[in-house]
């Protein structure tokens, strides 16, 4: 019996909380290719609501599926490193060098550009 599962949870987003930056798109259909080429998954799209990462999964193990959920949640983890990688944000809205803690912005940006330039 083929089961549907749809797990979401937020891993970093830009700020506003609007969109899932296309890096931590790309790990999380990395996760679930391989799952799928290993036989867990029939089927899977990846896909987005606001910043929050969305499985979309068909399976035959069943619901509650404890390596249906390790997937999962191994694919979020993975999608949070990335995430912290790209520095988003957390918790910032759309103007971020005019939020309290901007400093932190300004003080990742010189970091940046010191390395890169």
């Amino acid at each position: 019996m083929i089961t549907l599962s749809a797990i979401k949870t937020d891993v970093g987003g830009y700020v506003g909380h609007s969109s899932s930056h296309p890096e931590v798109l790309e790990k999380a259909q990395e996760y679930l290719e391989r799952a799928k080429k290993d036989g867990l998954l029939v089927d899977f799209h990846v896909t987005r609501c606001g910043d929050d990462l969305q499985l979309i999964m068909t399976h035959e193990q069943g619901e509650e599926n404890e390596q249906i959920h390790k997937l999962a949640w191994d694919t979020f983890v993975a999608g949070t490193e990335v995430a912290k990688k790209l520095k988003l944000y957390e918790g910032f809205y759309h103007e971020i060098f005019n939020e309290p803690g901007r400093e932190q912005v300004f003080a990742d940006m010189e970091a940046w550009l010191a390395t890169h330039i």
